[in-house]
């Protein structure tokens, strides 16, 4: 993931600049009539087509234990709502 589009104009002079890894996001995951979408500091970034999912086989884990906070709703959550809790 990358911010440098923050910091860089991405004008159409053919330059490419490289990307910048963040230091820390916010991911948000939805989940809602098989479809489980991520967005990352409060924009979609993808959709995957899982189908019906057993919820008592879902893990939250991190693979460097740098979670620093974990919310789980259930219900689906509308675009504002997501946004607010980016910030």
């Amino acid at each position: 993931m990358s911010n440098v589009a923050l910091t860089v104009s991405r004008g159409t002079d053919g330059k490419w600049h490289r990307p910048k890894k963040l230091d820390r996001f916010n991911l948000t995951l939805t989940y809602d009539k098989g479809a489980l979408r991520t967005y990352i500091n409060g924009l979609l970034d993808q959709t995957i087509d899982l189908g019906k999912i057993k919820w008592g086989s879902v893990e939250i884990t991190s693979p460097d234990h740098k979670l620093s906070d974990v919310s789980v709703y259930n219900r689906r959550l509308n675009w504002r709502e997501i946004s607010i809790l980016q910030e």
